[in-house]
């Protein structure tokens, strides 16, 4: 298994081979970003300490305002009950709901009272208030369709059904590749009185905090329900590796809770591309591939150097933890926390993190000279596009947009 894992992953079939691999390709980014340098004209180095300019923005043109304007005009707005009633016509979605005993549905006009819920709960409502706005329904009722004949994984295998439906279409290709996923957290306020609740400090308040995974096509893959003070960076991989739309990005965009030295080196060895925003970079330790490596220009930002011999070793060891993820026996997150304190006996997660200074050390390089790069980053981490959305806010912001 480890092998097939290894050709299908493109990584060497032995540890010196797989160091050898990641030296050399350390070394060449560092020798083209020293390179490059006197031509970039975004970042300068002043008392050792890097100093990146802003972007510049592109102007906007002229004739936007009319373009916005004309289509608001000429596309219709249209209902959310409709728009449920219409993907369920033509998708069918609430076939995945039904009695919990798997036995066929008893219920009058049963694909409307589904609707109706998903409604409710999608949009946040509740059954109360649902019940005040559509005449003819009761609280009670849509309660008892939302407990008796919906699961996590019947909502599941609908939101799939629907994600899959939307990749066939041709206009969201048009955005992007569906290559590309941003991952972000939003507060959602809970009682105090709950097993999941606790005060976040930077939103000042008690709830959880809803962690999605929304693609470069604008459309939500996969959410999360987390507590309050868990560093981010845990759960970021988990949407990706149980994701099971036919949108697979492999490119995984977020904030600076979203990073960390074992999350680069674990996404690495899962075949993801981790590019977060990563706030105060110019404090992070870049690391030399080589203790007599020197250079022209950008030699003041390196100050350590990496250890390829404690990769090596424990190179099979990581191997197992991603085969143990890649299998479904322990999932990222589960190890992601073991690994997310610094421990001096702990000589696998010393390893996880020498790996992850090699991939993040050249990440950050890349960045310093590739404009395009920091374009990417910066735009797909911008807060109008990373900020989550359940799926009926999703379908509501699209269409106000246009």
């Amino acid at each position: 298994m480890t092998a097939a894992y290894q050709q299908e992953a493109g990584l060497p079939a032995d540890a010196q081979a797989f160091v050898f691999g990641r030296r050399q390709w350390l070394t060449s980014i560092a020798q083209e970003t020293d390179r490059s340098f006197p031509g970039n004209d975004a970042l300068r180095i002043e008392n050792g300490e890097p100093i990146l300019t802003k972007l510049v923005h592109n102007k906007t043109p002229a004739r936007l305002a009319w373009f916005e304007a004309t289509i608001r005009a000429e596309m219709e707005q249209v209902p959310i009950l409709d728009a449920l009633a219409d993907t369920e016509n033509l998708l069918h979605w609430t076939r995945f709901f039904g009695p919990l005993s798997g036995l066929e549905t008893k219920l009058d006009h049963p694909r409307e009272r589904y609707l109706l819920t998903s409604f409710c709960y999608g949009c946040n409502l509740g059954p109360s208030q649902t019940a005040r706005s559509v005449q003819g329904t009761d609280r009670r009722q849509i309660a008892w369709i939302n407990q008796r004949h919906i699961t996590e994984d019947a909502l599941d295998e609908a939101i799939t059904a629907v994600i899959n439906a939307y990749n066939n279409f041709a206009l969201p290709r048009l955005w992007r590749s569906g290559k590309h996923a941003s991952a972000d957290g939003t507060r959602w306020d809970l009682y105090e009185q709950n097993l999941l609740s606790e005060y976040h400090v930077r939103y000042g308040g008690y709830g959880g905090i809803g962690y999605y995974h929304v693609s470069d096509t604008y459309i939500a893959l996969f959410s999360h329900f987390i507590p309050c003070g868990v560093w981010e960076a845990v759960y970021i991989l988990d949407g990706l590796l149980k994701n099971e739309r036919d949108i697979q990005p492999d490119v995984l965009h977020a904030d600076t809770q979203g990073q960390s030295e074992p999350v680069f080196a674990l996404a690495h060895l899962l075949g993801i591309e981790l590019m977060p925003r990563i706030r105060n970079w110019k404090n992070i330790d870049l690391c030399r591939p080589d203790r007599k490596a020197r250079y022209d220009h950008i030699d003041a930002l390196f100050s350590e150097t990496i250890d390829w011999a404690l990769i090596e070793t424990h190179f099979r060891d990581m191997l197992r933890v991603v085969l143990s993820i890649k299998a479904g026996r322990i999932s990222a997150s589960t190890i992601l926390r073991r690994l997310g304190t610094y421990s001096r006996k702990n000589r696998l997660y010393q390893a996880f993190c020498e790996l992850g200074r090699v991939i993040r050390t050249g990440f950050l390089l890349r960045y310093i000279s590739d404009q395009e790069l920091r374009s990417l980053i910066q735009g797909a981490t911008n807060k109008s596009e990373v900020e989550p959305l359940s799926a009926m806010g999703f379908l509501r912001r699209r269409w106000n947009h246009y």
